[in-house]
């Protein structure tokens, strides 16, 4: 299943109404579908809000395959490059209130995915997303 979408937040919506369908269609857990569901919000949200400059109109695709035991989700933009899962680990450790913004949701889905890469080809960001089903 393929989709695009618009780089908004206002695309959150659609974005999770595509991954259910995915879901329903593949016969998913609905434990899978939601964690999907978290890790592709977190990363659409990071696109959005960090990817292309304010105001700028942009697209970003999703493809959602089911291989064999494993969902495959492929999100792309043309955004300037940046690899999400280069950002420092967050401080977990230190009181709330003292820690810097950001950074947590990366960290949320590195541990919810059991494989995530980043990609830059042809000025297109890539980042892939698997997810086991057993």
């Amino acid at each position: 299943m393929q989709q695009d979408f618009g780089n908004s937040l206002a695309q959150l919506e659609p974005l999770a109404k595509t991954v259910q369908e995915f879901g329903q269609q593949e016969v998913l857990p609905k434990a899978v579908t939601g964690t999907l569901n978290l890790a592709l919000d977190e990363l659409f949200t990071n696109i959005v809000q960090h990817g292309y400059a304010p105001g700028e109109k942009g697209q970003i695709s999703l493809q959602l395959t089911r291989k064999g035991d494993a969902v495959e989700a492929i999100l792309q933009d043309h955004a300037p490059a940046y690899n999400p899962f280069d950002a420092p680990e967050p401080d977990r450790h230190s009181p709330v209130e003292s820690r810097p913004i950001g950074g947590l949701g990366v960290h949320l889905v590195k541990e919810l995915m059991d494989h995530w890469e980043y990609r830059r080809d042809h000025h297109q960001n890539t980042v892939i997303l698997r997810k086991n089903l057993a």
